[in-house]
């Protein structure tokens, strides 16, 4: 199963990139529409377009997706972190499990989805995703400890 490291100033966390595509894309579905004063409306299409093209499902060696780049200016971080804390509701509100069916009409290229998505999966990597925009020292790419998302069960935390 292929996965990416997401980063920031070289520290950061690898994700299986099957959830990685998934969350991108429903990451995406959370970046606000500008107004027509929007003076970021520039920057707010770029960041929604490149996770809507990473969150295809279709590219080798790895999803394309700069959340350090987009989040080394004031104004990419506030549309980054807006985008995390909308969806992070959303996903509060949602079922257990998400309808692999659902999933599959979202326009992913690569594959289609086999099973459903435990919801507790896409939470704990936009948990780790917000920590990391907030400055969160994770380990560096040698370091395969921690992959949010991708456990093979829920850890219950007491």
């Amino acid at each position: 199963m292929a996965t990416t490291f997401i980063s920031r100033n070289q520290k950061g966390f690898w994700v299986r990139d099957g959830i990685l595509e998934i969350w991108l894309r429903l990451a995406a579905l959370h970046i606000h529409e500008p107004g027509k004063d929007d003076k970021d409306a520039k920057l707010l299409y770029e960041i929604r377009n490149n996770w809507l093209f990473a969150s295809k499902g279709k590219l080798p060696g790895g999803v394309p997706f700069d959340l350090e780049k987009q989040t080394n200016l004031e104004q990419g971080k506030a549309i980054v972190l807006k985008a995390l804390m909308d969806l992070g509701a959303a996903l509060r509100r949602a079922p257990e499990e998400l309808d692999k069916d659902t999933i599959n009409i979202l326009g992913f290229e690569g594959g289609r989805v086999v099973g459903n998505i435990e919801t507790w999966r896409l939470i704990e990597l936009n948990e780790a995703m917000i920590s990391l925009v907030n400055g969160k020292q994770y380990a560096d790419a040698t370091d395969k400890s921690f992959m949010p998302g991708c456990a093979l069960e829920r850890k219950v935390v007491k």
